[in-house]
């Protein structure tokens, strides 16, 4: 997808997509796909730190990003970004670039660069999402990806013990999701909603709202489904980002300096799970088993659970305690730390834990 130069408000950026959609989208099918993918600030000059080697160039309230191709040739083909600040630390990058490639480039630095993350919806949001899309369209879902955890809270009437993933596709998809959910516990995680005889809606909950024609509808949908969770979403990063660890010296009479740790810290509640000492210990696989954070220097009390340990954040650098009881884990902000790796360990606890674990400032 490319552009013309010149200066573009939010919507006008819209029109133009509307009004020069078969110009704008390259030949090739597969790209003809119109991608939104919703991502995370935390304050920092996204632009330097995401971009610093490619061709940046603002359209007045658009910003136009430009990867240079890969060594190899294959990927010498559509890689624009076009982005556009929603609202403030919520950036929406619009492309027709396929996901092989988003991975490959934004995907990859999303994940590594600090201060900035891809949007994730909990379990409990990402419901709220697709039936908002069902609801307005009266359209139904005819594909989908649901997972679970060995632990996860959701029940299920069948060997509830097993990790799962299901891949369906079928015009009685969003039934088989439903049936999945009650007898394998399953959460759906992605899926695909004919809402109209010519448009075809791919959502996840990574943040990716996916059209397969630039109309009206398709951002009316969009835009809609953000409004309905942006405050939710923005109200978790500003949770993770009030999480502080700091040292202040304050002056002392006749003694010298006194020196004061200033702790804000998180704490994730846990309404419908009960940690114990197995449950405790299959969230530690599973989050070995995702390979972004270590848990060091762990300690367990026994009898009513006591836990406490060091979590190091792989990807992020970032270094923070957690202490956990039967209902609730603690997130004390310890080194280097960045809101997107308090976003990250809730995820983990959230899908693997209690699909309705909520993350709040600890008081």
């Amino acid at each position: 997808m490319e552009l013309p130069r010149g200066s573009y408000s939010k919507r006008e950026f819209v029109d133009f997509l509307l009004e020069h959609g078969e110009e704008v989208a390259p030949p090739d099918p597969r790209h003809r796909w119109l991608k939104a993918y919703s991502v995370l600030s935390g304050g920092v000059a996204w632009r330097q730190s995401l971009f610093a080697h490619e061709d940046v160039t603002e359209l007045g309230e658009i910003t136009e990003v430009k990867i240079h191709p890969g060594r190899d040739k294959k990927d010498e083909r559509d890689e624009n970004y076009y982005v556009m600040e929603h609202s403030p630390g919520l950036l929406l990058f619009f492309t027709t670039a396929i996901k092989e490639h988003y991975e490959k480039t934004l995907g990859d630095r999303l994940r590594k660069i600090r201060g900035i993350t891809q949007l994730w919806s909990s379990p409990v949001v990402f419901d709220r999402q697709w039936r908002f899309l069902l609801h307005q369209t009266r359209g139904f879902v005819y594909r989908f990806m649901s997972r679970r955890s060995s632990m996860s809270d959701a029940t299920a009437q069948l060997r509830p013990n097993y990790r799962r993933r299901f891949n369906y596709t079928g015009d009685d998809a969003l039934e088989v999701l439903e049936e999945l959910r009650e007898t394998y516990g399953v959460l759906p995680q992605s899926l695909y909603a004919r809402v109209s005889a010519d448009l075809n809606i791919h959502l996840t909950n990574d943040g990716l709202f996916s059209a397969k024609i630039m109309s009206p509808h398709a951002f009316e949908l969009f835009f809609g489904m953000i409004d309905l969770i942006r405050d939710e979403v923005l109200g978790l990063k500003e949770t993770s980002q009030g999480l502080t660890f700091r040292v202040e010296t304050y002056p002392a009479n006749h003694i010298g300096a006194s020196k004061v740790a200033l702790i804000r810290a998180g704490m994730i509640r846990l309404p419908n799970a009960a940690l114990d000492e197995n449950t405790l210990r299959q969230l530690k696989t599973e989050i070995h088993r995702r390979g972004q954070f270590s848990v060091v220097d762990e300690q367990t009390i026994q009898g009513s659970l006591g836990f406490s340990a060091t979590v190091v954040d792989e990807r992020k650098g970032s270094v923070f305690n957690v202490s956990a009881s039967e209902d609730q884990i603690l997130l004390v902000p310890k080194y280097n730390t960045t809101f997107e790796s308090f976003i990250s360990f809730y995820r983990t606890v959230s899908e693997v834990t209690d699909s309705k674990a909520s993350f709040v400032t600890y008081r």
